[in-house]
């Protein structure tokens, strides 16, 4: 301030004497210079307060935004915390439903192959009795055949005694009735 009152007095002096030559002193062209140069500084101080404005304003929503991201995330943080930790469990969970699952598909396994090798065996001596059944059967049909064609009553009887105590013999899982009633006619006498 003291230095604008200074100038002033000294342009006072200075544009005193100019004017009297009607020509501009250097004095008078100093203070134009400073004046101009106030104005650019003016104006240049304008332009940057709203730059600076505009700044200022751009960081106090930025702020704001990322400061209500912040929260938000965590807020979610703790959410998705929540969500690995029940996560973690049904995992845990459902590993032990599938080691359970292994197991019991392993015994199935195991049992289906008892199962298949008990079918077999049973198969097996199905067959073996089936064949001793089909032959007891041919030999009561070839002594009927005897029976009705044979000549002398003795070789047939011979026959048909030899042909049901074969079939005694074989059919082992032949009723006890059945036994009693072929035991019966071979003890029959002649």
């Amino acid at each position: 301030m003291r230095l604008s009152a200074i100038l002033a007095l000294f342009g006072t002096i200075v544009g005193v004497q100019a004017a009297q030559k009607n020509e501009p002193t250097p004095l008078d062209r100093v203070v134009s210079l400073i004046s101009q140069m106030q104005a650019k500084i003016q104006t240049d101080g304008d332009a940057e307060q709203k730059i600076y404005d505009k700044y200022a304003c751009w960081c106090e929503n930025t702020l704001k935004r990322k400061a209500n991201d912040i929260d938000k995330d965590r807020s979610d943080i703790q959410h998705y915390q929540q969500v690995i930790l029940s996560t973690k469990g049904r995992l845990a969970t459902l590993e032990d439903e599938i080691k359970t699952l292994d197991k019991d598909m392993a015994e199935n396994k195991q049992a289906q192959k008892d199962a298949t090798a008990l079918r077999e065996k049973e198969h097996g001596a199905f067959m073996k009795e089936k064949a001793e059944y089909e032959e007891a059967i041919d030999a009561l049909n070839r002594a009927i055949t005897v029976l009705n064609g044979a000549g002398t009553e003795k070789k047939a009887q011979a026959l048909v005694e030899g042909a049901v105590r074969k079939a005694l013999a074989l059919g082992r899982g032949v009723s006890a009735d059945v036994r009693k009633a072929a035991s019966a006619f071979l003890a029959q006498p002649d």
